[in-house]
């Protein structure tokens, strides 16, 4: 099977670039041969979306963009991409979700288990935790669906266990074929690298290959660096995207052969990085802010 990994760059709140996005990564991804694409968290209403999350129309123009864009892709891809869903049995009124979509049709949704409430994170404000720990099956293949904190778990840094269930040790108890984690993980100096020791871990502790796809751009004060990647269950970086720029990747994916391994880029030092997300940053405020110059000194 060929997946697709669409790092995007979406602007919180504005859900008709962020859907048209969506739709026209997943025709190029089909052009390309690919039989799932996989988006990264709330890509459909950006992340954060903060207090936005509050108001009712915000909430109703997820699913209605939803609908839309379930409509509009072709009809031989799996779709996964992040989305704020409303929570029916109790507790916080929303979710932090994937949707699983075919043409005209929402296969499934899974919630994201594990909220942070500590640095720039504040999910626990707007988000009830899923409850449900379960695979997809996609033809011949078991997916395990998670949704960036869920991964971390075990971070070294960390004495203690900040969270009481570990999602990814539940999937991958399930004897599932490939672990895919959706992320929106804000940049600071060297994350790249400490998120990389974090996925590379998990993919040899659970002997099981990983697809991790990240945002990137800027969103106020938070830069995102993509970085989005693929790793071997022995804990091989396959295939590494871009820095702080949008892109799609495809690699092929089988039970006897595992990930397709491919030449990786040469990895850029912490002061280029950090020029980089600087240009980055500063680009996307001004940009998403609709502002039409700037002053400097």
């Amino acid at each position: 099977m060929k997946i697709a990994l669409a790092q995007i760059n979406p602007t919180v709140g504005d859900f008709k670039n962020n859907a048209h996005k969506i739709i026209d990564f997943t025709h190029q991804a089909v052009n390309k041969g690919a039989k799932l694409i996989i988006f990264p968290e709330l890509a459909l209403c950006g992340y954060p979306p903060k207090d936005l999350l509050l108001k009712k129309q915000f909430i109703l123009d997820n699913q209605r963009y939803i609908e839309f864009i379930k409509d509009k892709i072709p009809n031989n891809i799996f779709v996964v991409f992040g989305f704020a869903e409303e929570n029916e049995n109790g507790g916080k009124r929303l979710f932090n979700s994937l949707v699983l979509l075919k043409q005209g049709e929402i296969i499934t949704t899974r919630q994201k288990i594990l909220l942070p409430t500590y640095d720039v994170f504040d999910e626990d404000r707007y988000f009830e935790p899923g409850k449900s720990i379960s695979p997809i099956k996609i033809g011949d293949f078991s997916f395990g669906l998670s949704i960036c904190e869920d991964i971390w778990h075990d971070f070294p840094a960390w004495k203690k266990p900040r969270y009481h269930v570990d999602p990814i040790e539940k999937l991958c108890s399930q004897k599932i074929d490939l672990l895919i984690n959706a992320s929106a993980s804000p940049y600071f100096i060297d994350k790249p690298k400490l998120r990389e020791n974090i996925l590379v871990q998990a993919a040899k502790k659970h002997k099981v290959p990983i697809v991790f796809v990240n945002q990137v751009g800027g969103n106020d004060e938070l830069i995102f660096d993509g970085n989005s990647c693929v790793i071997s269950k022995e804990g091989t970086i396959c295939r590494k995207l871009q820095s702080f720029k949008e892109e799609l990747d495809i690699f092929e994916f089988d039970l006897r052969n595992g990930v397709e391994y491919t030449s990786i880029s040469q990895v850029q030092d912490s002061e280029e990085e950090l020029f980089q997300a600087l240009i980055c940053g500063v680009k996307d405020y001004v940009t998403k802010c609709g502002f039409k110059k700037v002053m400097y000194s």
